[in-house]
């Protein structure tokens, strides 16, 4: 199924969101962030990446935990309570998931 624009005027005006974990952190030796690297990695944190420059900075994060799922366009509700409490579940798994994967860290 193709997207379609929305109607001339007409704006998203409710959002369901669910944003995963994100650390940032600056560690003393490329070698130290390798290390970080490896464990954030196996922990499940598959987009974690190591920046090296002035600084070495090690992102630990992951998309495959996030929900972005319009709710209401313009005066039009999209989804019914079924839906919504769907939705409301997997977030809260998803944040069940966030907290595991952050306890192997």
């Amino acid at each position: 199924a193709s997207m379609q624009a929305l109607p001339a005027g007409e704006q998203i005006v409710a959002i369901f969101k669910h944003e995963p974990f994100i650390m940032h952190i600056e560690c003393r030796t490329v070698d130290a962030g390798q290390r970080l690297l490896r464990l954030a990695v196996s922990c499940g944190f598959r987009e974690s990446g190591l920046s090296v420059g002035k600084r070495t900075m090690l992102a630990i994060r992951t998309t495959a935990l996030r929900l972005d799922v319009p709710l209401a366009v313009g005066q039009r509700v999209l989804v019914d309570d079924r839906y919504l409490d769907f939705l409301v579940a997997l977030a809260n798994n998803y944040f069940d998931e966030n907290f595991l994967r952050t306890e192997k860290l």
